[in-house]
């Protein structure tokens, strides 16, 4: 119970306090893999998911890869090594618990849902308008400032289990993919 209320703590100052502030045209890759990291402690995959490594995906050249990577050489998840990923394309993905569509391949999250489907994949993207049209988290700025909404259709559909204290956390929350 106290990890949960520390957590809970640590995602109130990190969408409130100044280090969240961000123009609209600016991203700071660390503190979308910083979400990111936070994210494991609040979502449940399913236990047949979690193998012996914990595989975050990259779709393309993206920024946030250099920043996982260094997350990855001193975190890890529930006592599994972090492990980075990039995929070139859609047809190039293989099972990872999370995988990053940057803005630029945006467009694919279709061809992605699809090579996805029946996977326990938390997809997380960064373009304004992907959570109502399928990704799991999408990294929005409100107000100046970094946030994520929602998509509990497509998180339950990948079986993935989200806490509450993370959903009162977002900006907004859909129910339909």
């Amino acid at each position: 119970m106290k990890k949960i209320y520390c957590l809970s703590i640590l995602f109130v100052v990190l969408f409130t306090a100044g280090i969240s502030e961000v123009k609209a045209q600016q991203v700071d890759y660390k503190y979308h893999s910083l979400f990111m990291y936070n994210f494991t402690r609040y979502i449940k995959w399913p236990e047949a998911a979690m193998g012996g490594e914990f595989v975050i995906g990259v779709i393309g050249r993206s920024g946030i890869t250099e920043h996982l990577d260094k997350m990855a050489q001193s975190k890890n998840v529930n006592g599994k090594p972090i492990v980075v990923k990039t995929f070139k394309n859609a047809e190039e993905i293989t099972d990872c618990h999370m995988l990053f569509i940057p803005d630029g391949y945006s467009n694919k999250l279709a061809d992605i849902r699809s090579k996805l489907n029946g996977r326990h994949t938390l997809v997380i993207s960064e373009k304004p308008g992907l959570a109502e049209k399928g990704s799991d988290i999408n990294f929005v700025v409100n107000n100046g400032k970094w946030s994520f909404e929602m998509n509990q259709a497509s998180t339950d559909s990948r079986s993935l289990k989200v806490s509450s204290e993370l959903t009162k956390f977002a900006a907004k929350i859909y129910n339909e993919i």
